[in-house]
């Protein structure tokens, strides 16, 4: 195994980093990357920037936006929560099996530090019912990106402060607040440490006998540098995936998460389509808009479009009926 620790506390770069990790073949997994980000909202890849973040106040702070390559929720990270990334063989295992896997090291140490801590829900840790991390994933046929979140010492006041959770989400979760349902791990331990040593720690149970250290070259910290200026830091891929709706439905589905269907419909003709939501898809929801983009807004004519996506439940992250999907359509 190679870990990789980062040197910058941009989310722009780290984001680059990870996905040039995924993409490029020069580095074998697995991999273990450890990273920070300063006073940042990090937006599903599914997601509606507008809809997920209160702009006002995010722009007011300075705090950096961007859009990551895996679907899941938007969250707010500072130097208070740790990120990690793990990238291994894809061995045709369920992302759930994948998630337990990739999540078992850090249960160990939680627990071993006396926290009752559990793999939660679709993605989730939790210690005593509260959330201390959500997770996502991404694949191609030779790798699985498996990354999250690690909240030690947020400021948690933030989370209510830039983001905005639909109230389907909340009403289904019954809670009244995304700060309600999260708590960090600092205080909730018997002896005090710093986010230094925890990362170490975290560092730790990762690593194995043959362990090594992985150090970019110049021709890697380039490769980033051009990822990050030409997508990470774009207008068009943290905000120019959203347009304005002439219609929004919106449905909370246990088992998937929040999907919202966003349409412009022009003389009873599907003009434009996105599909948003905090679900975990490994492969993006574009298969779906483009089939549907230009069709006759009905029960027949979108059904027949979607029976030809085999892939649904990837697109989903669960197993998701065509009918359901159609009734959110029409709904």
């Amino acid at each position: 195994m190679k870990i990789l620790f980062t040197k910058t506390n941009s989310p722009y770069a780290n984001l680059a980093t990870e996905e040039y990790l995924f993409n490029s073949n020069k580095y074998r997994p697995p991999i273990i990357f450890l990273w920070q980000n300063q006073n940042t909202i990090v937006v599903g890849k599914n997601q509606n920037t507008f809809a997920e973040i209160n702009l006002i106040n995010a722009q007011q702070d300075d705090v950096n936006i961007v859009r990551r390559n895996t679907g899941g929720g938007t969250v707010y990270q500072d130097l208070g929560n740790l990120c990690f990334s793990l990238l291994i063989s894809n061995n045709n295992e369920s992302s759930v099996e994948v998630f337990e896997k990739s999540l078992q090291p850090i249960l160990d140490l939680l627990r071993n530090l006396g926290l009752n801590a559990n793999f939660k829900g679709r993605n989730d840790l939790e210690i005593d019912g509260a959330k201390i991390s959500g997770n996502a994933q991404m694949k191609n046929s030779h790798k699985i990106l498996s990354h999250g979140t690690l909240l030690f010492d947020v400021d948690l006041a933030k989370i209510n402060k830039y983001l905005n959770v639909n109230p389907v989400k909340m009403e289904s979760k019954k809670i009244s607040s995304v700060k309600a349902r999260v708590t960090n791990i600092k205080p909730l331990l018997k002896e005090t440490i710093s986010i230094e040593d925890f990362i170490k720690m975290i560092a730790k149970q990762y690593m194995q006998a043959d362990v090594e250290e992985l150090v970019l070259d110049q021709d890697d910290l380039k490769a980033i540098e051009k990822l990050t200026n030409e997508k990470f830091k774009s207008w068009d891929w943290n905000f120019g995936h959203n347009e304005t709706f002439n219609s929004i439905k919106t449905e909370y589905l246990p088992s998937i998460g929040l999907i919202e269907v966003g349409m412009n419909v022009e003389k009873g003709i599907i003009k434009t389509i996105d599909i948003f939501g905090d679900f975990l898809g490994t492969i993006g929801t574009y298969e779906i808009t483009q089939k549907l983009k230009n069709k006759k807004y009905d029960r027949e004519t979108i059904k027949i479009e979607l029976q030809k996506i085999k892939n649904l439940n990837e697109i989903f992250g669960a197993e998701i009926a065509i009918d359901t999907l159609l009734n959110l359509i029409l709904k």
